[in-house]
């Protein structure tokens, strides 16, 4: 992380990040946001895990337009969750 990057974090002024979202690290990106099709998520979600041994995930979900709240949070749950799981049983965290 560049080091004006985290001195904006650690001084958690967010009025400041949008000046500073220039240098976000593509790598950060693209490890830590994930979007498309439940299986593609789940897999970069299982690479993340495997990669960093990270042991809890939280969702951020955002919504297409034409879907409500509560259906983006069941997609996650009932497709994306399942898959994850089955591809780490067994795995000790």
């Amino acid at each position: 992380m560049p080091d004006e990057l985290e001195r904006v974090i650690a001084a958690r002024d967010y009025d400041a990040l949008e000046a500073v979202a220039h240098l976000v690290p593509d790598e950060f990106v693209s490890m830590f946001c994930w979007a498309g099709e439940p299986d593609e998520v789940a897999e970069r979600v299982v690479n993340v895990i495997r990669q960093t041994g990270i042991s809890e995930i939280g969702f951020w979900v955002l919504r297409t337009p034409d879907q409500s709240l509560a259906d983006a949070v069941r997609l996650v749950a009932e497709k994306v969750v399942p898959i994850v799981r089955g591809a780490l049983a067994g795995v000790a965290t």
